[in-house]
């Protein structure tokens, strides 16, 4: 059977999953597709004979049931509170929200294949990656190791040659790096800040290319009146991606919803 992974793109989440389930599943023989909101089903890799993991990601229910017959079997492992309703009762997927997708991938291994990835130098990634992902900054140094992680270019290789380096050296490399980052978030809004989103004029937006999730958040931190900050920048196929991050009990995700988008109660986005 023939193997196809697609994961939530330009996402340390999603490409962690894909990496696990493609490395100790399909034994890296698998065609890893990275997929975003707003964009089609990528069905041109499709087969009858394809063995499907949908990882840190999920469509409706009814593309995905079609999705499922059009395939030998589908898996769909997800996180994201806007995929709860459509993955309810569904026998081919698994949800949880307490857990990074990276995690329900690790999880899926140990109950499919018996395999502790946990024990193959993958522990500390996981956690880390999973502390950011659900915006916890529980682990010691995690807002430096996680800017470390970030340093390096998206791909299965990256994962590979940061192996046993994240607390040492990577914690001291990345607090500088951490310094620039936040350097740069200032830069941003202080050159690209309007105010006004969907009417609501009390709502920080600024044009963010990179470091969506902290411009977003510092801009929480400086109007505390607002529930909600807005990001957002042109892509290539001349669409505009727009990140929402929320503070306390307000529910972003409802609000990248109703935009077609999806995500978290506190991190979510959409695509127009």
């Amino acid at each position: 059977m023939r193997g196809i992974i697609l994961y939530h793109a330009g996402c340390w989440d999603g490409l962690l999953a894909a990496y696990l389930i493609n490395g100790w599943h399909f034994k890296d023989t698998a065609t890893c597709i990275p997929v975003s909101y707003g964009q089609p089903v990528p069905v041109e890799a499709w087969s009858a004979d394809c063995d499907v993991f949908i990882v840190d990601f999920s469509y409706s229910r009814d593309v995905l049931d079609e999705l499922k017959a059009q395939s030998n079997s589908l898996t769909v492992l997800d996180h994201h509170k806007t995929a709860k309703d459509e993955l309810y009762g569904c026998s081919y997927a698994t949800f949880d929200m307490t857990k990074c997708g990276a995690r329900l991938a690790a999880d899926y291994i140990l109950l499919a294949e018996k395999i502790d990835v946990e024990h193959h130098q993958m522990k500390e990634l996981i956690d880390y990656v999973e502390d950011r992902d659900l915006w916890k900054w529980e682990l010691a140094g995690s807002k430096a190791v996680n800017a470390f992680i970030r340093s390096f270019p998206l791909t299965f290789e990256s994962i590979k040659n940061m192996m046993g380096t994240l607390v040492e050296p990577g914690r001291l490399i990345g607090e500088a790096i951490l310094r620039s980052v936040n350097q740069s978030v200032e830069v941003m809004i202080d050159r690209g800040l309007i105010m006004g989103f969907d009417g609501v004029k009390t709502i920080p937006v600024v044009n963010a290319t990179v470091h969506n999730s902290e411009v977003g958040h510092r801009l929480l931190e400086l109007y505390p009146n607002a529930n909600f900050s807005v990001t957002w920048f042109r892509r290539a196929d001349r669409k505009t991606q727009y990140e929402l991050r929320a503070r306390g009990d307000f529910d972003c995700s409802a609000v990248a919803k109703a935009h077609g988008g999806g995500g978290h109660p506190r991190a979510a986005g959409y695509v127009e």
